[in-house]
């Protein structure tokens, strides 16, 4: 089973069972408490499309030579269905792959072959990368609600609030209350793809099935403490209000500055941000400005 398919098939999921929540149930009402906008696809959001080149702290739409067939194809995809009047196509003249040369055909000529694909024109192609922002916008809120979700239960495993057991593919028995600080460790994006972790201690690896890899399950009653508790964060739904959460989170920035002495980690702004109810989105952004704007040595 893939990453997609585990999280596309929910009746699959090993069942909740005394007193225990599956983890990825469990990251589902996480995400539902703290994002009021969520929606339980969000695991299955792609990563944004990958247009721009970044140069200067501007960004270049790239040619569509330097952007791969998937990525076309999606762009393709949505500018048909959002805006089929402006799709249109050219013909691109590509190199044929050849056969290699052999010393008995060095005599011939060589004439390389050409074969004509249709690529969107140029004109296409722009009006698909205005398309492809709006998308993209969609894709990151998505994806920051689904690594939010994560943090909020990790960061609860990791500091003995929620307590999490392990169960055997094959079922049966739960076993004891496992060690907090296995948790404890910088990424666990790996365990939260299907939800499963091996017993043989903390890892910080990327594997996240196999022998061993056992099924994360946590307490019902903690999780339910802990959602209650739960600061919901939002999107800003205007422009105005927006601007209130950017400088909201700019005071923030300037008051740990202050404190520490130096910059805050982004981790540590974002978690300060949450506290005030605003968005990883917004945090990542002010904290991107601010930390451009530090004065060099």
């Amino acid at each position: 089973m893939t990453y997609v398919d585990f999280w596309a098939a929910d009746k699959k999921w090993p069942d909740d069972a005394y007193g225990y929540v599956f983890l990825a149930r469990a990251l589902r009402d996480a995400g539902a408490a703290l994002y009021p906008d969520w929606e339980d696809r969000d695991p299955l959001t792609p990563q944004p499309l990958d247009l721009w080149h970044e140069i200067g702290g501007g960004r270049l739409l790239k040619p569509q030579k330097d952007v791969g067939n998937a990525t076309k194809d999606a762009v393709r995809k949505l500018l048909a269905a959002q805006a089929p009047e402006k799709l249109s196509f050219v013909d691109s003249a590509d190199p044929e792959p050849q056969p290699l040369r052999t010393a008995i055909d060095s005599w011939r000529p060589h004439v390389p072959l050409k074969k004509f694909i249709q690529i969107l024109s140029p004109e296409a192609w722009r009006a698909g990368a205005e398309i492809a922002k709006l998308e993209n916008d969609r894709r990151r809120a998505a994806v920051d609600r689904f690594i939010g979700a994560q943090n909020f239960l990790k960061t609860a495993m990791r500091d003995g609030k929620l307590t999490f057991v392990l169960l055997p593919p094959e079922g049966g028995r739960f076993s004891d209350p496992m060690p907090a600080h296995w948790w404890n460790v910088k990424d666990t994006t790996s365990r939260f793809r299907m939800c499963r972790m091996s017993v043989s201690g903390p890892s910080n690896g990327t594997a996240f099935a196999g022998a061993g890899f056992h099924d994360i399950f946590v307490s019902e009653t903690e999780l339910t403490t802990l959602l209650k508790s739960a600061i919901p964060l939002s999107r800003p739904k205007s422009s105005e209000e927006l601007e209130t959460l950017q400088t909201k989170a700019s005071t923030i920035y300037d008051e740990m500055l202050k404190l520490e002495g130096a910059s805050p980690s982004r981790n540590a702004f974002e978690v300060a941000c949450k506290k005030q109810g605003i968005s990883t989105t917004v945090a990542r952004e002010v904290h991107g400005q601010k930390y451009a704007q530090r004065p060099r040595n």
